[in-house]
């Protein structure tokens, strides 16, 4: 009985702490901007006042519309959230943070900032100072200097924010465990995300575009950095490594298109044995998909397999430095009309983990089928046909990769840079012949008959700087390292005829042996 009676008293002191402790959380209002335009004390005052009496672990709920020259610094965990999209606009210029939101201390830990739209022309957007397990989700960010500023500070999550037309889009300095996920990071005057000295950042599942300085970019220190599921396009460059320490880096599952370089490695690159850099997609960027002439450390440097666009290495638009598989797309018959697009790697496995692309089908009627491919595969049904293709002509199945719609078709070629010649930047011109040549022009875009040659109709051999006019046929293309001075971004596969028919006498004869096996089917069946 005394044992029942204190554990009686036991669950009652359990209970009894809990709802003490529910009832002294409590939301906290604040009004529109207008409540408080009365008072000697300033808009940012009063409510920086209201923040600092709240309790540990109160919510701050923002209930006007617009909000202007706040600066709120935030030490203790709080939740501070907007249900409607409250916009707050330049920071407290009597404040010297130039920040509208200050996470500071440890003992802010655990606080949040959900569902506002954060403009700042004077500096940051919100700010990160010797803190942990911040969360930071559904805003909008733009300001003059970063969006999002992390110094000293661990265990943060940034998820689906938009953070656009600041200098940096988010910048890490002395980090540990950052998950940036599922965010658009677009049109920042800097990079995207950068980051030094960090350890343990996971990137996933963003789109970082239009960047005037690097899509993501890595200074001093990068342990442990997975950047992985992006789409990163035209940034000046998509990843650029510049990274002293890069042990733990993966790279992988990441569409990396229409950027100045795909991947960049820096002067200050240093390579690490346990790095992947894999089943990305990295094609269509204008200078290199691959490059590694910035570097003062490596002659080459070998990375995973990846998707560029081809099936030959001659056509890919790689660094000759940069060793390499292809990953390759394969047109696979199957049973009853079905046809496939897979993606293998340099083992001839399948690329399960490959960034979707869109398959372009084609059959020669012209008619075309678009398949967005998932887990390295696309397929097409053409079983309706079976039978209808019999009475038209003969069908012939094509495919390409279209990658965002930049489509150069084999064959179409560009010039790629003389390897040995690529800190020169001029180029060969084209001129209006059947050659292709090698002679330098100021802008690479000289007709063939001032310093270029022709471009050959296969795109595949070069003239002399004689026959320029007469655009005469050369010999083969040069290859440096095994690198094709020929480049081509789209990828065409003809498979054989699905179902072939010369002509209407073959046609004939078949429908008279069909008529013919029918009609012995149905004597068998009435004699049995």
């Amino acid at each position: 009985m005394k044992h029942n009676n204190k554990r009686l008293l036991i669950s009652g002191l359990i209970i009894f702490i809990l709802i003490s402790s529910i009832q002294s959380i409590s939301a906290i209002d604040i009004q529109d901007a207008s409540y408080y335009s009365s008072g000697s004390f300033s808009l940012s005052q009063q409510i920086q006042n209201i923040i600092d009496t709240a309790k540990d672990g109160d919510t701050i709920r923002f209930l006007g519309k617009y909000y202007e020259d706040l600066t709120l610094v935030i030490n203790k965990k709080l939740n501070i959230v907007s249900n409607i999209g409250t916009t707050i606009e330049n920071s407290d210029t009597t404040n010297n943070l130039n920040t509208i939101f200050f996470i500071n201390s440890s003992s802010s830990a655990g606080t949040t900032i959900i569902g506002f739209n954060i403009i700042n022309d004077k500096g940051n957007g919100i700010e990160l100072n010797n803190t942990k397990n911040i969360g930071i989700s559904e805003n909008n960010i733009s300001a003059k200097d970063s969006g999002i500023s992390i110094e000293k500070s661990s265990n943060i999550d940034i998820n689906k924010n938009t953070i656009e037309n600041s200098s940096d889009g988010i910048e890490l300095r002395n980090t540990k465990n950052i998950t940036i996920e599922s965010n658009n990071i677009n049109k920042n005057s800097n990079s995207g995300i950068v980051s030094y000295n960090t350890t343990n950042t996971k990137i996933n599942k963003n789109k970082i575009n239009k960047n005037t300085g690097d899509g993501i970019s890595t200074y001093s220190i990068s342990k442990n950095m997975i950047i992985q599921s992006n789409t990163i396009t035209e940034n000046n460059q998509g990843i650029y490594l510049n990274s002293i320490d890069n042990s733990g880096l993966l790279i992988k599952s990441n569409t990396l298109s229409k950027n100045q370089r795909g991947i960049n490695f820096g002067n200050q690159y240093r390579d690490s044995s346990n790095k992947d850099i894999s089943s990305n997609v990295i094609s269509n960027n204008y200078d290199k998909d691959v490059d590694l002439r910035d570097s003062d450390y490596y002659n080459t440097l070998r990375i995973g397999s990846n998707w560029y666009g081809s099936n030959n290495l001659g056509f890919t638009n790689l660094c000759p430095k940069i060793q390499t598989d292809l990953i390759q797309a394969k047109l696979i018959k199957m049973s009853g009309g079905v046809y496939a697009v897979v993606f293998y790697d340099g083992l001839g496995k399948r690329v399960s983990d490959l960034s979707s692309l869109n398959i372009i089908f084609t059959l020669n009627d012209g008619s075309k089928t678009t398949i967005q491919s998932m887990n390295g595969i696309a397929k097409v049904d053409y079983g309706s046909l079976l039978f209808g293709s019999l009475l038209y002509q003969d069908n012939t199945i094509k495919f390409y990769v279209d990658n965002y719609n930049d489509k150069k078709v084999l064959g179409a070629k560009e010039n790629m840079q003389d390897y040995k010649n690529y800190n020169n930047q001029n180029s060969g011109g084209s001129g209006n012949g059947n050659g292709s040549g090698n002679g330098l022009g100021n802008t690479g875009d000289n007709s063939g008959n001032t310093q270029g040659n022709d471009q050959g109709n296969t795109g595949i051999n070069s003239g002399t700087p004689n026959n320029a006019d007469s655009g005469e046929e050369g010999s083969s293309a040069q290859e440096f390292n095994g690198i094709s001075s020929q480049s081509a971004k789209e990828l065409i596969i003809e498979e054989s005829p699905l179902f072939k028919t010369a002509n209407l006498q073959d046609l004939s004869y078949i429908l008279i042996v069909v008529v013919i096996g029918i009609i012995i089917v149905g004597y068998l069946i009435k004699r049995k």
